[in-house]
């Protein structure tokens, strides 16, 4: 298979860390505010294989903005391949996800735990690039069910990136064996030993 075959664009989505993560506050069904966390190394990230690698990326950034001012200013001075595409509902997050070939989690908040984020990004079959913050690497086997890249290391993230480009069969199964791994986080899997356990 060739590079044009599979990824020949390949847009990543950053959910961004929420105000309520920042707060330490439960936000499993709640649609809170959009910080600057993780943002800027996406930018930067998508930038750097655009402009050093002469590949075709894109950056899509959902969430609900809380701090316009600084947004609008951050977003005002951006190429049209990095955009604000405003607010997703949580029943439709796996949706919206599958539109993409890959979604970026940069994460560093010392608050950050398991991220439904990434389990919905495996159910959705795209590729999750995520840092090796936390549960992230747990739930996340580098070049296996997608990439990890050493926290706040913008070139890690790049170098990932332009490695599934420059892949896309390792990328296509890795996209595959994410897919197979979300069933055992499914309600129906993940509760049975639990259940098993109170009988």
């Amino acid at each position: 298979m060739k590079e044009d075959d599979i990824m020949k664009k390949l847009v990543i989505v950053r959910h961004g860390q929420s105000l309520w993560n920042l707060e330490n506050k439960f936000t499993g069904w709640t649609d809170v505010g959009l910080s600057d966390k993780g943002i800027e190394e996406a930018i930067e990230a998508v930038k750097l294989c655009r402009n050093q690698y002469c590949k075709e990326v894109f950056l899509d950034i959902y969430g609900r903005v809380e701090d316009t001012v600084w947004f609008e200013s951050m977003m005002n001075d951006q190429p049209s391949y990095i955009r604000y595409c405003g607010t997703v509902p949580f029943a439709s997050s796996v949706d919206v996800l599958r539109r993409y070939d890959g979604l970026l989690f940069p994460t560093y908040y010392e608050g950050e735990c398991l991220a439904g984020t990434l389990i919905d990004v495996m159910s959705a079959g795209i590729l999750p690039f995520v840092s090796d913050w936390h549960d992230n690497a747990y739930i996340i086997h580098h070049l296996k069910t997608g990439m990890v890249h050493q926290t706040k290391n913008v070139q890690s993230i790049v170098n990932d990136i332009i490695y599934v480009m420059g892949h896309p069969n390792e990328a296509y199964d890795m996209r595959l064996n994410a897919l197979k791994e979300s069933y055992k986080y499914q309600p129906e899997n993940a509760l049975s030993p639990l259940i098993n356990r109170i009988r």
